[in-house]
């Protein structure tokens, strides 16, 4: 209390010019700080994570002064943040702010680039925006090849397989995290290899290749330790559950879902926590503890539903919905 009575006699010594100007130069800084966790989200995710925890409302204030004054300085900094309002879960935040310049006139392609890529992954399960989000990442990847920068080419095609893989092209989805994977071991940047991988490994799960999967997993997590990734950490986890839910090995698919689960808490993402929560009851099921499983599941579903989320049940992966309707 002390301190906000402190800065607010401060601010009232302020001239109307100096007020503007520190105003410009409160955006300016926390562009500074975007840009830098921007360029080490891969390699050091989770201190982002944390320093951006930290600094979130003074990152909507610089937004939000700057949506009608400067909006070409708000593009760029909603772009530098999408990763992060995706990575700890504030996807609504993210659609509202993202798809409030989506169709911007004139930004920088690299600007144009991080918006696109966030707004696809903050509306991957608004089943009718699929095409349209197909389109967006298709012209993300574009982007990113006319500038000849292989990391962002690589990140971008894993987006582009991630979505590709929920509207059922399993196909299509391996081939192109492969091709991430060749993108990414070009510049061999461990956070963008790493990446590459987890879009590898949720084709090989929804084509029910899972002895492919294990040295994948093993890789994932192995660089998922050294780089301190929880959401590596959780997709490792839960593409491993998914295949032991699938091969009937239930006991050890409860385990792998709840240590994705853990990694959602520690992540502070409750998007993905939900996943974890039905794979637990898909485990509890197949291990006949019916009562357990219906209260998973209806806890999960009535959750998403207080997101505005989709149901967990009613996520279109083949291989899913197969475990969902045996078991739940």
């Amino acid at each position: 209390v002390l301190l906000e009575t402190i800065r607010q006699y401060g601010w009232e010594l302020l001239t109307k010019k100096n007020r503007n100007c520190l105003q410009w130069k409160h955006l300016d800084y926390f562009i500074r700080v975007a840009e830098n966790a921007y360029r080490e989200r891969m390699s050091s995710q989770a201190y982002w994570i944390g320093r951006l925890n930290i600094e979130f409302e003074n990152m909507l204030v610089a937004l939000s002064r700057a949506e009608y004054q400067r909006r070409s300085k708000y593009a760029l900094l909603a772009g530098l943040l999408a990763w992060y309002w995706t990575r700890s879960g504030k996807i609504s935040l993210s659609g509202k702010i993202l798809g409030n310049i989506i169709n911007e006139k004139r930004l920088p392609a690299e600007t144009r680039a991080r918006i696109l890529s966030g707004y696809g992954w903050a509306n991957a399960f608004k089943f009718e925006l699929w095409p349209e989000l197909v389109t967006y990442a298709k012209r993300c990847v574009r982007i990113w090849q006319q500038m000849g920068n292989k990391n962002e080419e690589s990140i971008a095609t894993t987006d582009l397989a991630t979505i590709i893989h929920v509207t059922g092209e399993t196909s299509e989805g391996l081939k192109l995290a492969r091709k991430a994977y060749e993108l990414a071991k070009i510049e061999n940047n461990p956070g963008v290899v790493l990446n590459s991988l987890l879009a590898l490994s949720q084709a090989l799960v929804n084509l029910k290749r899972c002895e492919e999967l294990i040295p994948v997993v093993d890789q994932i997590l192995e660089l998922a330790d050294e780089l301190e990734n929880f959401h590596a950490k959780f997709v490792g986890h839960h593409n491993s559950g998914d295949c032991a839910a699938i091969r009937g090995k239930f006991n050890h698919a409860e385990k792998e879902y709840g240590k994705g689960l853990e990694a959602t808490v520690q992540l502070g993402d409750t998007f993905y926590l939900l996943n974890e929560i039905m794979g637990i009851a898909i485990s509890v099921s197949g291990m006949g503890r019916y009562v357990k499983a219906l209260r998973l599941a209806g806890a999960a579903n009535e959750q998403a539903r207080k997101n505005n989320s989709t149901s967990r049940e009613e996520l279109p992966l083949q291989f899913w919905q197969e475990l969902i309707k045996e078991h739940i």
